[in-house]
């Protein structure tokens, strides 16, 4: 189950950044495990942002196997500078 719940915090990340174009850290999650997938399953997840705020960030994370849900995650993200390319 560590694995699904370091998934679902992957894609919320990757989720806040791709909307706010800045840098972000996990505040907290709070996870609710529906089931689970065995070794060699195929895992999907899916990310909503909630709200966005000057230094926070909200996401609900959904992690499913097929049509079972596995994980409803819901997370708070503390933002940090812009992106900059280097």
């Amino acid at each position: 189950m560590r694995m699904l719940f370091s998934f679902a915090d992957q894609i919320s990340g990757h989720a806040v950044v791709a909307t706010t174009k800045r840098y972000c850290t996990t505040v907290s999650s709070n996870v609710d495990f529906l089931g689970a997938a065995k070794a060699g399953d195929w895992i999907e997840g899916e990310t909503e942002i909630i709200a966005v705020t000057g230094t926070m960030a909200f996401v609900r994370a959904l992690i499913l196997c097929g049509d079972q849900r596995l994980l409803n995650v819901n997370s708070i993200f503390r933002l940090f500078g812009e992106i900059t390319k280097r």
